[in-house]
């Protein structure tokens, strides 16, 4: 399990694709201010908010550096 830092934003257990072809995976993603701090299959520790995206897709959109549910 990975720890992320202190993030603004915590998604948990979505289907993340990460643009670069890959098959997806699912996993976590931890956000603070406008930056992707962490991706895991698993992260520990607490988002300020926490979004469940269990059953979601969760992509950045590259230019912005958002992630959408």
């Amino acid at each position: 399990m990975t720890t992320p830092p202190d993030s603004e934003v915590l998604i948990r257990g979505g289907t993340i694709y990460d643009g670069s072809g890959a098959a997806p995976s699912t996993g976590d993603v931890a956000i603070a201010g406008d930056s992707i701090v962490a991706v895991g299959p698993s992260l520990t520790g607490k988002g300020a908010r926490e979004i469940d995206a269990t059953g979601l897709a969760v992509t950045a959109v590259t230019s912005d550096k958002m992630f959408v549910i």
